[in-house]
């Protein structure tokens, strides 16, 4: 089912394959970016090619994080041509690179701004139409380095990026009873095939900076960078976080994953957040919020537990093992037909063997997912 998307930080990296991605997926995309007329346009330009040459259903649209009345400039244009936002994926985000003490305050502040700040304003322009909808999806692109190992001097970016993370996980539970799923995408460190090392800021305080490059620090950058990039197999692709992204827009709705990790190097972050998940899960188990985990599924047509195969006999006799096969066969056909084939259990008939090589009867035939197995 078509979807209508916003992504934000959509001219490049993540954000610009991703747009790409969900409209080849056939989606409405709206891939807003702060200025469609930076770099002569060119990140614009390409959105327009693909519309027309691949008939896409994809527009670029000007949105600045930075900026409320541009942000709901952008909100008002989607809602009026589209009627409706059902997913919204915060992308946009900046990198810098550098000693932590080199920047000033400002800069840090400037850089919460865009990847904290950005995703707030953004989020207080949409919510109140996507609460109305009942059903809806946000996505987060965090980044490893939340909980992963972490090099020297990306300390600002990696700070900014734990705050986004840790908002996340709490619109997480303040979003789901309004049927508004939330999932985080957690890329690895991708040295190619993205612009965010290319284009990340320095410290303004060159003085301070000077005292690390020159100092006892001198190559540290250079071997970390290097690091980094020797960590990274040679067959990363950085567009399977955009794959990521269509497959999690095509799940059905409460059911997806709350995070997805694109991790070539395998940093650690895929089990450190999975321990802090499970003990966040514990947490609202133990204080009787559980329900706020996952907004409820998607309504599944009402069955009748009391199955038209429920009183299904085995054979009193042995049977060969072509009557078992056959047995396995029609009985499994018969519990997909009933409830689908999204439900096919592992095991569907238990027959035993006896020592005549035939196969006797088992105590129990079937076996039932517990969604499906009537309360006594």
């Amino acid at each position: 089912m078509q979807q209508t998307i916003l992504i934000t930080g959509a001219s490049s990296g993540f954000g610009a394959m991703t747009a790409k991605a969900l409209a080849r997926a056939g989606h409405r995309v709206y891939a807003s970016m702060r200025d469609p007329r930076a770099r002569g346009g060119a990140a614009a330009a390409e959105v327009e090619r693909l519309a027309r040459e691949e008939n896409l259903a994809i527009r670029a649209i000007a949105l600045d994080v930075l900026s409320e009345p541009s942000i709901e400039a952008a909100v008002e244009t989607i809602l009026a041509e589209a009627g409706r936002i059902d997913v919204v994926i915060h992308n946009a985000g900046h990198m810098v690179f550098g000693p932590a003490e080199a920047f000033t305050p400002e800069q840090l502040a400037a850089l919460y701004d865009v990847n904290v700040l950005g995703t707030q304003r953004v989020n207080r322009a949409v919510l109140p139409h996507m609460r109305s909808l009942g059903q809806a999806l946000m996505i987060w692109v965090g980044s490893s380095s939340t909980r992963g190992g972490t090099p020297p001097f990306l300390a600002p970016y990696f700070a900014a990026k734990a705050g986004m993370d840790a908002l996340a996980q709490s619109y997480a539970l303040e979003l789901a009873r309004f049927g508004i799923e939330t999932s985080i995408v957690v890329p690895g460190a991708f040295t190619k095939g993205t612009e965010h090392f290319a284009h990340s800021g320095k410290p303004a305080d060159t003085g301070r900076a000077a005292a690390y490059w020159s100092g006892p620090y001198a190559g540290v950058d250079d071997q970390a960078l290097k690091g980094l990039a020797n960590l990274e197999p040679a067959d990363a692709d950085p567009s399977k976080v955009a794959q990521a992204i269509v497959d999690l827009v095509a799940m059905p709705h409460g059911r997806r994953p709350f995070r997805v990790h694109i991790d070539p190097s395998d940093d650690g972050a895929a089990i450190v957040n999975g321990v802090a998940d499970r003990v966040r899960a514990q947490l609202l188990e133990r204080i009787g919020l559980a329900d706020l985990l996952h907004p409820k599924p998607e309504t599944q047509p009402e069955r009748n537990l009391e199955m038209p195969f429920a009183n299904f006999k085995m054979p009193e006799a042995a049977l060969t093992k072509a009557q078992k096969e056959d047995l396995v066969h029609k009985t499994t056909q018969m519990f997909v037909d009933y409830f689908g084939e999204a439900v096919r259990p592992t095991t569907m008939v238990l027959i035993e063997e006896v020592p005549d090589g035939g196969y006797g009867r088992a105590d129990e035939v079937f076996v039932i997912p517990d969604a499906y197995r009537a309360k006594e």
